[in-house]
């Protein structure tokens, strides 16, 4: 078989790593030159991860269960007096009705609306205790807006525990709060990567397991996602 031409034909069949690094260079030869210009190899101090052991890592997320964050008296409770708190799930969408529309349309896009969304949510859950599902989108929501919007991680956590059904934000949670161990420990657990943006991949490359990540690119393109899984290689080899 006369192997390029077939590989030429078959993009998945190229090695990861080969894929990955083409990628990559494409990527960085469209950065604007100031970004392009910048010196190489001087990570940012304050993106360097914290290390923590398993008991700060617990202690801070029981911390952040039992007490506010630190801005909320400054935060008042502000919502649309037409939004349905019982977080009812309708077919018309109306972000002035449905609580997770308005999340979607109003918070996410607002930075100024972020904690005043929080505590939206929050609201939610004290009027909801008798609504299992109003309760279940409440805590989902609350892990993703503290660790996504807020990066209030410890908070994430806790959340994502009470909610139980995310395990890979409380993996990329326990990472960015510092004990690489506990983050290991959920993704060892998963097959290949099932997220849409193969965010798996990302986070072993964070967490500096290169191969790892690039096996579990390989593995989801050999799947069927290619494009998905080259991209998210490239931008792993990128960081590296």
């Amino acid at each position: 078989m006369n192997t390029p031409a077939f590989a030429k034909r078959n993009p998945s069949c190229l090695p990861i790593s080969c894929v990955a690094a083409a990628i990559t260079i494409l990527m960085v030869t469209v950065v604007p030159s100031a970004i392009a210009a910048a010196p190489l190899g001087q990570p940012n101090p304050a993106t360097q991860p914290v290390t923590r052991t398993r008991a700060q890592v617990e202690a801070l997320i029981a911390e952040a269960g039992r007490t506010p964050p630190s801005w909320w008296d400054s935060v008042q409770l502000n919502y649309p007096p037409t939004l349905d708190l019982s977080w009812k799930k309708t077919d018309k969408w109306d972000n002035q009705r449905n609580v997770g529309q308005y999340i979607w349309d109003i918070v996410d896009p607002n930075p100024g609306r972020w904690k005043e969304g929080v505590k939206l949510v929050h609201h939610v859950l004290s009027v909801n205790k008798d609504n299992p599902d109003a309760i279940n989108q409440g805590m989902q929501s609350l892990s993703h807006m503290y660790a996504h919007l807020l990066e209030d991680y410890p908070r994430a956590a806790f959340w994502a525990r009470k909610h139980g059904r995310d395990p890979i934000l409380l993996a990329d949670c326990y990472w960015k709060m510092g004990c690489k161990v506990m983050a290991t420990e959920i993704l060892a657990r998963i097959n290949g990567d099932p997220t849409r943006n193969c965010t798996i991949v990302k986070l072993w490359s964070d967490m500096g397991d290169l191969d790892k990540a690039l096996r579990i690119a390989q593995q989801e393109a050999d799947r069927g996602r290619p494009v998905v899984a080259y991209l998210a290689a490239a931008d792993a080899c990128r960081g590296v």
